[in-house]
């Protein structure tokens, strides 16, 4: 767990000293020993030795049960130390008895926020904003929060209050998480200006230069997006997803030999990343290259004890390849004993399946448990898009491929869509060519986690 930001800043900078004159029934001795104790506390607080720290607070927050500094700090020292519960405890004591009390609503926030309990982290620091309205870094910390866990619509009205402060302007260390705010309302191209200052930043560089890829991609600048996210890999980037998203780039403009290329590198990186096999085995199949595709099965089987992912791919290998009876019975092992996330892929394989063999309306339906259940929304969409467009629906077509956009319509990608749902072929390629159009934004980024509608 990172360390609280107060024990980075240094704690005596928002607890001056002990509360006020000690006015417990003590001897002068007594006092002049807490206050000793008080400042070596605080002195080894500093020094980041923080188990000796708290020997020493513990004792004056024993003598002055009622003062909140000592009490405060002995929490923070008992989480930082490791004791996590008794450190929460101590400190929601301390706050039910003060329950104004600035520095502690925001340690309990930070706190929380660093856990990732997010509601508790929220509730504390939105109620020292109610408490301090001019408390503009907060306010940005907060917003940065929001956009972090994917809450863009609880950052909005901190975003306007920031801004109007600002004289209509956006702070620079709120550039990067206001680029992700307009990318997720889908204003793509207002979003690179702030995701590009970001990268001068402070943030993680690789993280920006990621989403910035990401956002370039949306509206089909896919050079200048491979080109971002070569770069975030080269920052450090460590997350298959990178290699995924600029395989995928380089795959859009063409360049097909280097986007094979950057997934294997990928792969090699990440061993067993089932993104980057997935998208392997599909651009080989796709390409005529079944034996390739055969040995990144093999390559899974070697580097992966999770059986129930490497039946997820044969059943994508046997689908693609045309061998339905085949993939349909590893699919039913493969529901049988999936949970979570994966069973969700299992039912999107389910429902491609279900349209390759022509039951449409259980794909339809899958489909809809998908989007229902905020999972591969907008390939989910294309999907039920895809078969409007197969049973002669075209104003139903539309609407899924809108939902898909996030009423972005604009976006270079969709026309392609349209284009390919008009065909008309029930080829199972068609299917999985409608997913890579967004393949690049199945990922666990911020933006990805905002899904569509």
């Amino acid at each position: 767990m990172r360390l609280l930001f107060f024990a980075l800043c240094g704690f005596s900078a928002c607890l001056p000293g002990l509360g006020g004159p000690i006015t417990a029934p003590l001897t002068v001795t007594d006092k002049i020993s807490l206050h000793a104790r008080w400042e070596v506390g605080e002195y080894l607080f500093q020094q980041k030795q923080f188990p000796a720290a708290l020997i020493e607070v513990s004792k004056v927050a024993e003598a002055l049960p009622s003062d909140i500094r000592p009490k405060s700090l002995m929490g923070t020292l008992q989480i930082l130390t490791g004791d996590l519960e008794a450190g929460e405890a101590t400190l929601l004591e301390a706050w039910r008895s003060h329950p104004n009390d600035v520095q502690l609503g925001l340690l309990l926030g930070e706190y929380y926020l660093s856990v990732k309990f997010h509601a508790k982290g929220f509730f504390f620091w939105e109620h020292v904003l109610s408490l301090d309205g001019e408390n503009h870094s907060l306010r940005h910390a907060l917003v940065r929060a929001y956009i972090e866990s994917g809450r863009f619509d609880r950052a909005a009205p901190h975003i306007k209050l920031a801004i109007q402060f600002q004289g209509g302007r956006v702070a620079p260390d709120l550039d990067y998480a206001y680029g992700l705010y307009l990318a997720n309302q889908g204003r793509w191209k207002e979003s690179h200006e702030f995701l590009e200052r970001g990268v001068s930043g402070g943030e993680s560089r690789a993280e920006v230069l990621f989403q910035l890829g990401l956002a370039r991609m949306r509206v089909g600048e896919n050079l200048a997006a491979a080109e971002a996210l070569s770069r975030s890999v080269a920052a450090g980037n460590a997350h298959p997803e990178a290699y995924l998203a600029w395989g995928e780039a380089l795959f859009l403009v063409k360049k097909w030999e280097d986007a094979e290329t950057v997934w294997l590198a990928g792969l090699r990186a990440h061993p067993g990343s089932f993104l980057l096999m997935q998208k392997l085995s599909e651009n080989y199949l796709q390409t005529a290259r079944p034996v390739r595709a055969e040995k990144v099965l093999e390559f899974a089987k070697r580097n992966s004890g999770d059986d129930l992912r490497i039946r997820l791919l044969h059943v994508r290998h046997y689908r693609m390849l045309g061998q339905n009876a085949s993939a349909a019975l590893e699919l039913k092992r493969v529901l049988r004993q999936a949970q979570g996330d994966l069973l969700h892929e299992a039912l999107w394989q389910s429902a491609l399946l279900d349209c390759s063999r022509g039951h449409r309306k259980q794909a339809e339906a899958t489909a809809g448990k998908l989007i229902a259940a905020g999972y591969k929304t907008a390939e989910a969409h294309l999907l039920r898009a895809r078969l409007a467009a197969l049973a002669g629906d075209p104003v139903s077509m539309a609407e899924h491929v809108r939902r898909a956009g996030r009423y972005n319509p604009s976006d270079s990608r969709l026309s392609w869509v349209m284009v390919e749902t008009d065909v008309g072929a029930d080829s199972p390629f068609i299917l999985d060519r409608l997913q890579s159009a967004w393949s690049g934004f199945s990922t666990t980024s911020v933006l990805a986690r905002s899904g569509g509608q």
